[in-house]
């Protein structure tokens, strides 16, 4: 994982960013030090390395704690590692923050625009998890791919 990020490609892509990143008024750098960490924890998950998913998912959420993608993405290393509790409270725990609020702002056009995406995918996912827990979910690795990776670390 480390060494893919240090790939010339890889910084490149990451000093890029969408316009809408700095229409809603988030901060480029930081967006991009979230976006490292979420690729990290993504192959660490690839990896079945749930623990080591789990902090760099927090550590891109708090680079950019305003993109939901990265404390569902925390959330679902916890589902991974059978923390379905805990992963409904770390979702809901982002209610009291001031990013539960829809946020306004004027796109590139001057059009004003209200963006509720952090709310909605938010509380789909604890929806999600709710049901996944109504249903008695357990989360079982495929036996093989797990095996082959318990080595590394």
């Amino acid at each position: 994982c480390k060494g893919y990020l240090k790939n010339s490609s890889c910084q490149e892509e990451f000093s890029k960013r969408p316009d809408y990143i700095v229409d809603m008024g988030i901060d480029a750098e930081r967006y991009n030090v979230a976006g490292i960490m979420n690729i990290m924890a993504s192959c660490y998950e690839g990896l079945y390395m749930f623990d080591d998913a789990l902090d760099a998912f927090i550590a891109a959420n708090n680079a950019c704690p305003e993109v939901s993608q990265h404390i569902i993405g925390a959330g679902n290393a916890l589902v991974k590692m059978n923390k379905i509790d805990e992963a409904i409270a770390l979702l809901l725990s982002k209610k009291k923050t001031e990013y539960w609020k829809p946020k306004k702002y004027k796109d590139v056009f001057g059009k004003n625009i209200t963006d509720s995406s952090y709310r909605d995918s938010i509380n789909e996912r604890i929806l999600d998890l709710a049901e996944k827990k109504s249903k008695g979910y357990v989360y079982r690795p495929r036996k093989d791919s797990a095996e082959k990776n318990t080595h590394v670390k």
